[in-house]
């Protein structure tokens, strides 16, 4: 699973537009909210799956597994709502619940009516950019959250949220970690003391956040580097075996393989 980092200092939210589909399974600290344009697009929250259609709007909580399976002809307005830019309104999403995970605000009321014309209108000025349409981006991504939070949330839910939202900031230093100093030997007993965890705690919590082993993120980072080196440059294997961390170029290469599927030398003469 895909851990996204927490959205911080300029960038304190994420929106985009387009394709809606074939996006992986992931999970993040912000909010997110994907709102139906046109056509029709699946969504898998948490196990559960959906189908959207135009002026639908689903609603996803912080640290919750979602991925946009391939197939449909959707697209959508995605926003992603985080602490840095929601403040002190942030923790009630971590606290609550949503009454519902599907709203079809063609066949609501005012509030679905006001919901609905500020997302087109926000997809517009997102889509047709000029110098000053972030101030009005921002003012609708405001307003929307405060229809949100007044309207669709329901009594306090599960708050392994709000723990894992805790724990993220020193989670993060071990995805730094990784994608900093890949390429030297990184002892787990010394990551876990530097985001301050027993490595119980430490190996629960990254798995529980990123749903994957501390070592199994490592080697992935380390073969998605080394395939650079392979399309990129001649060094040879041995040598980018060592680039990248890894001990000698037999262990490399069984990595490789268990992760690609294909050995350095194959996939280097696909990508030639």
């Amino acid at each position: 699973m895909l851990y996204q980092p927490l959205l911080v200092g300029k960038d304190t939210y994420f929106l985009q537009t387009g394709d809606a589909t074939g996006f992986e399974l992931h999970r993040h600290p912000e909010m997110e909210l994907s709102f139906c344009l046109s056509g029709d697009y699946r969504v898998i929250v948490e196990g559960e799956e959906f189908l959207l259609q135009a002026g639908d709007l689903v609603l996803i909580r912080p640290m919750a597994a979602h991925e946009y399976p391939e197939g449909g002809t959707g697209r959508r307005l995605t926003a992603e709502l985080g602490p840095g830019f929601l403040g002190e309104y942030f923790r009630p999403l971590v606290n609550m619940t949503f009454s519902r995970r599907i709203f079809r605000l063609t066949e609501g009321g005012e509030v679905f009516s006001a919901l609905h014309e500020l997302l087109h209108e926000t997809s517009t000025l997102w889509e047709t950019r000029s110098e000053f349409s972030g101030l009005a981006i921002r003012g609708n991504l405001f307003r929307i959250s405060a229809l949100i939070l007044q309207h669709f949330l329901t009594a306090p839910g599960d708050t392994s949220s709000a723990r894992s939202l805790r724990d993220v900031a020193r989670i993060e230093l071990a995805l730094e970690m990784i994608h900093e100093r890949y390429a030297s030997p990184l002892d787990l007993d010394c990551v876990c003391e530097a985001c301050g965890f027993s490595k119980s705690s430490f190996c629960r919590i990254f798995k529980k956040i990123t749903g994957n082993t501390f070592h199994n993120v490592l080697n992935r980072h380390r073969v998605e580097v080394a395939c650079l080196h392979l399309r990129d440059s001649s060094l040879p294997v041995a040598e980018i075996s060592v680039a990248v961390g890894f001990a000698d170029a037999k262990s490399f290469c069984r990595v490789f393989r268990s992760i690609t599927g294909e050995s350095p030398g194959v996939y280097r003469r696909r990508h030639s």
